[in-house]
């Protein structure tokens, strides 16, 4: 009877685990295909923010290195030069390292990096050099994203209409973890810049963002709004 019982749990046990890795496969690692991040390209945006109708803009530069690749943002603000650079892993995109830093014109300061150890991700926050601010967040060994460039990569996810996935993300800037919900809404003709697009439209449900891609390969971001700003394309190559 011991023997039964003992085989019995063994068995739960053994199904509960299956079931909760299963689980992590689907909502966690996203098909990714990289190749839509062209080397070379550069796009150039605006952002509009309603509770002040300030106008900003930032470039993103893709760059294929031998062993990541690499984004950059630059970003003009009314007190300097603000440059964000990630690095991302060749196969699926994980974030592997990032810094935020502010140059004026003679020198780059780092305001705060980051990097992946494992199974954590440790951020520095240097902003104050006498007293810097260091956190690490557990994120385990799989997929995880950097939202400050989710709209960059979500081109590479897949597009089909009417599919969601979930996946984990961290903020480099906000130093922070969480989880998001990437829906395909459908397809639409959208006007950006004086100029129709055919695009796919998304939501990202946490974020209360709506986004439209470019439908033709290499599915560049053409606008996103989210609730007190608006993304939009000014020109790419």
């Amino acid at each position: 009877m011991k023997k039964l019982t003992f085989f019995v749990i063994f068995l739960i046990l053994t199904n509960f685990a299956s079931c909760k890795n299963d689980k992590n496969t689907i909502d966690i690692n996203i098909n990714v295909n990289p190749e839509f991040l062209r080397n070379g390209s550069v796009s150039n945006y605006s952002v509009s923010n309603s509770n002040t109708d300030d106008i900003s803009y930032f470039t993103n530069y893709i760059l294929l290195q031998p062993e990541y690749i690499l984004i950059i943002k630059d970003y003009n603000t009314s007190d300097g030069e603000r440059i964000q650079r990630f690095k991302l892993d060749k196969e699926n995109l994980s974030i592997l390292n990032s810094e935020i830093v502010k140059n004026d014109g003679v020198k780059q300061d780092i305001l705060i990096e980051s990097s992946r150890k494992g199974n954590y991700f440790e951020f520095k926050d240097l902003t104050n050099k006498d007293n810097p601010v260091s956190k690490k967040i557990y994120t385990g060994r799989e997929q995880i994203f950097e939202e400050n460039v989710i709209l960059q990569m979500i081109s590479c996810f897949p597009l089909n209409k009417d599919e969601t996935y979930n996946f984990k993300y961290v903020n480099t800037q906000d130093l922070i973890d969480g989880e998001e919900t990437f829906k395909v809404i459908g397809f639409e003709t959208i006007t950006v810049m004086n100029k129709k697009y055919n695009s796919i439209k998304i939501e990202l449900l946490s974020s209360r963002c709506t986004a439209w891609f470019l439908e033709d390969p290499p599915h560049i971001l053409l606008r996103a709004i989210y609730p007190n700003n608006v993304i939009e394309l000014i020109n790419w190559n």
